[in-house]
């Protein structure tokens, strides 16, 4: 056999050993995949509120004068927790984005200024979305 003719042999004895292993890593990497289930959906599991708690229809009383609601949501598969608030005001109601906490690494939670005279009410929501892109919905209790 000429030099040429042996390099060739060398060359095809080595492609189908690679082949066979990239299509063994390849067969391993779709098992992973099969094995591996969907992403869980994001969830809330409670959340507190200080110095008042919420009662059954998410609506914090909070005493007369100034201070900050303290708002901390304890949830699952989070990426982002919005905090919202509903002033209730007579007949009028307000929704307002009052936080949006990006990173739960310090816990996800907010500190919520208020400044009354008297007594005021405020509903409470909290919405969480995860990486799976679930959303996950909850009047405060």
């Amino acid at each position: 056999m000429t030099r040429e003719k042996i390099r060739f042999v060398e060359k095809m004895h080595l492609l189908p050993r690679s082949v066979r292993t990239l299509a063994r890593m390849i067969g391993l990497i779709l098992a992973a995949l099969q094995l591996a289930s969907p992403l869980p959906p994001p969830k809330i599991l409670w959340i507190q509120t200080l110095p008042v708690a919420a009662d059954e229809f998410s609506t914090v009383m909070l005493p007369n004068g100034s201070g900050m609601l303290h708002i901390e949501a304890h949830v699952k598969n989070a990426e982002r927790v919005y905090f919202w608030v509903n002033f209730l005001d007579g007949l009028e109601e307000n929704r307002q984005l009052i936080y949006e906490d990006l990173n739960g690494s310090d816990g996800w939670a907010v500190e919520f200024p208020y400044d009354k005279e008297k007594g005021f009410s405020y509903q409470l929501i909290a919405l969480v979305t995860g990486a799976n892109r679930g959303i996950g919905y909850e009047l405060v209790k």
